[in-house]
């Protein structure tokens, strides 16, 4: 499984190392922000009327019904006369139908898997920068994987079994 916030070159450069089979998905919360984006564009910020689509928004594409969404969004474009505001609509298809398949979070549940990035970005955080990220630290690729790779050992409580499963060199 790959998640990730949508942006190109996520899905070209990892997606092409993991292979065809990985499941591809958009992280929830950061296709979330593009229809905020769009529904304040439509009708301002802290509107009623901006939650209220914005919700049903989230309801289709929370159960997969992306085509749907994609349809609203193309008949409100065609009716709308202000230039902003088809921009923004506009913009939203762009985005959805570039993620199309990535968004099918009802499949995705279904089989049990996270939609939501917050665990990694957690990690990222808490495990990653508190160690790689020091003062006048310099890595080199092999170098930060070595680190990163210990680290996470110790940070998930298995550093003493795989030690103690490689003898010391005399």
């Amino acid at each position: 499984m790959l998640l990730g916030d949508g942006a190109a070159r996520i899905w070209e450069h990892v997606g092409g190392v993991l292979g065809e089979d990985t499941t591809h998905i958009v992280d929830w919360y950061h296709a979330m922000q593009h229809v905020w984006e769009c529904g304040r564009a439509l009708s301002g910020e802290g509107t009623g009327q901006t939650a209220a689509w914005v919700k049903k928004m989230a309801n289709l594409l929370w159960n997969g019904e992306v085509r749907k969404i994609l349809k609203r969004l193309k008949d409100e474009a065609d009716r709308e006369s202000e230039a902003e505001k088809r921009r923004a609509l506009t913009g939203l298809i762009a985005y959805l139908t570039n993620q199309d398949a990535r968004l099918a979070y009802d499949r995705f549940r279904a089989r049990g898997l996270d939609i939501g990035s917050g665990q990694v970005e957690s990690a990222c955080k808490n495990v990653v920068a508190p160690r790689m990220k020091r003062a006048g630290m310099r890595w080199s690729p092999r170098g930060a994987q070595s680190t990163l790779s210990r680290r996470a050992l110790y940070m998930s409580d298995r550093w003493e079994r795989c030690w103690s499963r490689k003898p010391l060199a005399a």
